[in-house]
């Protein structure tokens, strides 16, 4: 397997121009973009991203939503 892979935080993030955190819970909801290599790391599939932005990089409804425990939508009083 030849996948070319990248890091979340520097990669992504650069590609898509958005911070860090941002960045994961983007990757979060990409199926078939983010790669787990064990338990503790994660990788972008590099190719996969490349064509789903060319397929106009959009997520549906049910990818916009914050997931359970994310910190994304969260009220900070």
């Amino acid at each position: 397997m030849s996948e070319q892979l990248g890091t979340i935080h520097k990669d992504l993030a650069d590609i898509l121009k958005v911070n860090r955190v941002r960045a994961y819970e983007i990757a979060k909801r990409l199926p078939g973009v983010l790669v787990k290599l064990g338990t503790r790391q994660l990788r972008v599939n590099l190719p996969a991203l490349r064509d789903w932005i060319s397929a106009g990089g959009t997520l549906s409804e049910s990818e916009r939503q914050p997931k359970q425990g994310s910190r994304l939508g969260t009220v900070v009083k």
